[in-house]
């Protein structure tokens, strides 16, 4: 259990960016203020990762969904027995890859269960989490950590949704930022005053809570494409192509178009070993005809070798929409 790994005497691989709510608040501030010792690692070698486990190891790896990826891709014999927690956050975790990763480390000596949070920068890294004694969702991003109010609205209304019911993911609690430094214009887009008289800071996110009291998480705000006046998550999307298995990766942006305002374009990196071809194009396109509404199917394909990142490991949707 990750609660009983943060402790005096364990340590922690702490190599994600420290400009970032996660590198910061989960990988520094948390395990030294438990008596923890941080392995700082100023630049990590994505490419030599294990190598990288071998070496340092680490008891707590917090990590992001693409470093996950690259571990399963790499073989670290039977020296991960170290690993007694991992932490995941910063982008959207797939069962499929979380389901991967667990049985990867089992193979290799640790017998860990992926801890999941959701949160951003502007509340201290995260606010929803996963935990040891909760039964398994399937893309559950956890419930509210102590003295946290989550709620889910209707998008631009204080219109609180029901279980189920898709909607902006807000957050009220002690580890809400102030505001943006020098910023008043953007602090009062983020931070608003509800009926309630409580401040909600809205994330730009979409999801639901569950009858459970669990959170999922369905789009970013800005990803989700309107499309002829039908809603189309690129999460939704990207899961289903993902399970073809041609597909390594894929990624669903919106792009523009006359009539419909905008229609979505998906973006593959095929498996190791698939090149890409007319048949290869035309297979995946007619999966998706078959399995897909009329409204979500990509108006085009594009494959390339590899899917542009940012600092921290998350997809670079701008520079894919560039």
């Amino acid at each position: 259990a990750i609660e009983k790994t943060v402790a005096p005497g364990n340590s922690i691989l702490s190599a994600l960016p420290i400009f970032h709510g996660f590198g910061l608040g989960v990988c520094v501030h948390m395990p030294l203020y438990n008596g923890m010792r941080c392995i700082l690692v100023p630049k990590l070698n994505t490419k030599k990762i294990n190598k990288e486990l071998k070496k340092y190891k680490p008891n707590l790896l917090p990590a992001v969904p693409s470093m996950l990826a690259l571990i399963c891709k790499g073989n670290s014999g039977n020296e991960l027995r170290h690993v007694k927690g991992i932490f995941c956050g910063g982008d959207y975790l797939s069962k499929e890859l979380k389901e991967e990763t667990e049985r990867y480390f089992k193979k290799r000596g640790s017998n860990v269960s992926i801890r999941i949070g959701y949160g951003l920068s502007e509340a201290t890294a995260f606010f929803l989490a996963t935990y040891n004694h909760m039964p398994y969702e399937a893309s559950s991003i956890g419930i509210p950590n102590p003295d946290t109010i989550v709620k889910v609205f209707q998008v631009g209304t204080e219109i609180e949704c029901e279980d189920g019911q898709v909607g902006e993911i807000c957050v009220n609690g002690p580890t809400m930022m102030m505001g943006y430094i020098n910023n008043d214009k953007e602090t009062d887009k983020v931070l608003i005053r509800h009926g309630d008289d409580r401040v909600w800071l809205h994330t730009g996110d979409l999801g639901y809570r569950d009858s459970k009291g669990q959170f999922f998480f369905s789009s970013r705000l800005k990803r989700m494409i309107i499309t002829n006046g039908y809603n189309v998550y690129p999460l939704e999307v990207e899961e289903l192509i993902c399970k073809h298995p041609y597909v390594d990766t894929c990624v669903v942006i919106g792009i523009k178009h006359e009539v419909k305002q905008q229609v979505p374009k998906a973006v593959i990196v095929l498996k190791e070993g698939i090149e890409e071809s007319f048949k290869v194009k035309n297979e995946i396109r007619k999966y998706c005809e078959e399995n897909l509404a009329a409204y979500e199917r990509p108006a085009e394909y594009e494959f390339k070798e590899s899917i542009p990142k940012t600092a921290i490991g998350k997809v670079a949707y701008r520079d894919l929409e560039d």
